[in-house]
């Protein structure tokens, strides 16, 4: 992805600074790659969910309740691969392994 970004968030935890990144490159529909670590495997209970409303807050403009569902499911995947908007979830403690897939550049 030349001249796309790439950003790491190490113990991401709820992801908030990652969410403003989102929406962000929601707004201006520029790709990017985001590669989130946390040492507990928390994405499907937080990490996820938040990046979800982010999302949907960008996309309806809105703050109301919501149901979740399959089709809105359907179109928050749709939305980030149109716009190459894509997700790593990497699980576990910080070590060699981490380290050396960590590695990486940045263009801005």
């Amino acid at each position: 992805m030349p001249g796309d970004s790439l950003r790491q968030k190490l113990g991401c935890g709820s992801a908030l600074p990652t969410a403003a990144i989102f929406a962000q490159a929601l707004k201006s529909k520029r790709p990017c790659k985001f590669v989130l670590q946390d040492y507990n495997d928390i994405f499907s209970l937080v990490t996820v969910p938040n990046l979800f409303l982010t999302w949907y807050v960008a996309e309806y403009d809105t703050s109301d309740e919501i149901t979740v569902t399959s089709d809105l499911k359907s179109q928050f995947l749709a939305t980030i691969n149109e716009l190459g908007i894509q997700f790593e979830f990497l699980v576990g403690a910080w070590g060699e392994k981490l380290i050396v897939r960590a590695s990486f550049s940045c263009a801005d």
